[in-house]
């Protein structure tokens, strides 16, 4: 029963409509599994065991009573959910002491189409204050730590789900991303993330855009944040995104109806561009070991048949002041006014609170609110915004419709916790495409010589979503025989 919890979300599917396990065993299985893990973890941060029991034991009857061919894709398919997205009835707090009383009104769109597909919500996951920030911890419900060592960061802001999926607690995962949130984690723990091209799955139910104010949320007022898969398998995040994808009738951004992303692994005619030491003004040289990955990646595809190019990455050096301007042309949208800290002399108390513990705001919060409040606007920002458009215009030009570009996801492996706080513009890498509004992937390739999971980022341009996943399902073909799984779990139960 114990191979189970190792499986993706559709080989699990498949052993449940082959009535090989009932959702009740699996259910038991995982709720087993995650609390087992969590006191090392602090991943689950609000379990609904009991509930998940009561609607595995549905599933139960569902699976004995429905032709296999008109079961739900996903029954009694374990996953947990990513704190930021509302689930009726239970906490929303943003990891805020400001907002730790606050229960979801409604249910996030995203969620609601996992559960309609027969998944089972173990719980709420982790997540930095508000979400803004590549560590996960907040004053609400601690820190998260990585799985593969337990000194060091799952990232963020997505970090709860990552390292829970990836020690085997659930099946599959929703992860959301404005700055790399979906594929830091997911690289910092050695499982696939794919951030979509922008309005492309709805939004609807993720903070702040709760299901009764997503009219308020359009136009130049709709956040850059986008809602994507985390999985242990490339075919899993294919399926996930043609199942969460698509109009809900209330984020009015995401107009087309339908999606069904399906795996073009025809590499003749494409084009894959190199770029394993890009250069980002503040952020270090990339580690060694994660530049030869982009180049071990880019072999495989060039034996595929694909047309195989170094490019420059110097263009990306000013990533973060591109990336931050962009995000402040959303109106109506200051993060200042959602935290609640709207002036300078705010700042300071806090940060003289922290001294004594004291404070209601994470740190890195109070460094969000300082840089929104000291950027407003003016001629500063045209340049940005012109340089942002140019960088765009030059991938447009150089990726087509059939090239992707593979990144380093993060210049270096998982840190040891605390240390962002003297690195804070190492996110560029993932930054770099939330601007952009590209499709991005974070694929697994294996470890770095301290036993911490390695990756790449393959990126494309806007709705050539098949592209960056295709690219992940060759290299994980290709290096099927090299990543040993026995050898994943070993470091990980070493850890636990």
């Amino acid at each position: 029963m114990k191979e189970l919890l190792k499986l993706g979300a559709l080989d699990l599917a498949e052993k449940i409509h082959r009535k090989d396990v009932k959702p009740s065993e699996v259910t038991d299985l995982f709720i087993d599994r995650v609390e087992s893990i969590n006191p090392a973890l602090n991943a689950l941060v609000v379990p609904r065991f009991d509930e998940a029991r009561i609607e595995a034991k549905k599933a139960d009857d569902v699976l004995m009573s429905t032709p296999k061919d008109e079961l739900p894709p996903l029954l009694g398919v374990p996953f947990s959910i990513k704190e930021v997205f509302g689930l009726k009835g239970y906490p929303n707090t943003y990891g805020s002491l400001r907002s730790k009383d606050n229960l979801a009104e409604h249910t996030a769109t995203v969620i609601a189409r996992a559960m309609d597909a027969g998944a089972i919500p173990l719980g709420l996951t982790n997540i930095p204050e508000w979400g803004m920030w590549f560590e996960t911890t907040n004053l609400v419900y601690g820190r998260t730590n990585n799985p593969y060592d337990l000194d060091r960061t799952s990232g963020g802001s997505s970090g709860g789900e990552a390292a829970l999926l990836a020690a085997n607690g659930t099946a599959f995962s929703i992860g959301s991303d404005i700055g790399g949130s979906i594929r830091m984690p997911a690289f910092f723990c050695g499982i696939f993330g794919h951030k979509p091209t922008n309005k492309v799955v709805p939004n609807t139910g993720h903070i702040p855009m709760t299901n009764d104010k997503m009219q308020d949320f359009a136009g130049n007022r709709y956040p850059y944040v986008t809602v994507g898969p985390m999985t242990k398998t490339s075919k899993d995040m294919f399926f996930l995104m043609s199942l969460l994808a698509g109009a809900d009738g209330i984020d009015t951004e995401v107009k087309q109806a339908h999606y069904d992303f399906k795996p073009d692994l025809n590499w003749k005619n494409k084009k894959v561009f190199l770029c394993p030491n890009p250069t980002y003004r503040f952020v270090a040289e990339t580690q060694p070991e994660l530049q030869d990955e982009v180049r071990k990646t880019g072999q495989i595809l060039k034996e595929l048949g694909a047309d195989v190019q170094d490019f420059d990455g110097s263009i990306f050096k000013d990533t973060f002041l591109h990336w931050s301007t962009t995000m402040s042309t959303v109106e109506g949208l200051e993060f200042t006014e959602k935290v609640g800290v709207t002036r300078l002399s705010t700042v300071i108390k806090e940060l003289a609170l922290a001294t004594i513990d004291k404070h209601t705001v994470s740190f890195h919060t109070l460094m969000v609110c300082l840089g929104e409040l000291l950027s407003k606007g003016g001629k500063v920002q045209d340049v940005f915004l012109k340089q942002a458009k140019e960088v765009e215009n030059k991938l447009n030009e150089t990726l087509g419709d059939n090239g992707i570009l593979i990144t380093p996801p993060h210049p270096r492996t998982a840190f040891k916790h605390n240390s962002a706080t003297f690195r804070p513009f190492d996110f560029a890498p993932t930054a770099l495409f939330n601007y952009l509004q590209f499709p991005s992937t974070a694929v697994p390739t294996g470890f770095d010589s301290q036993g911490l999971p390695t990756g790449v980022q393959i990126s494309a341009t806007q709705h050539n979503d098949v592209l960056t996943m295709s690219a992940a399902w060759s290299i994980e073909e290709a290096l099927k025989g090299q990543i040993k799984h026995q050898d994943q779990d070993h470091r990980i139960e070493r850890q636990l």
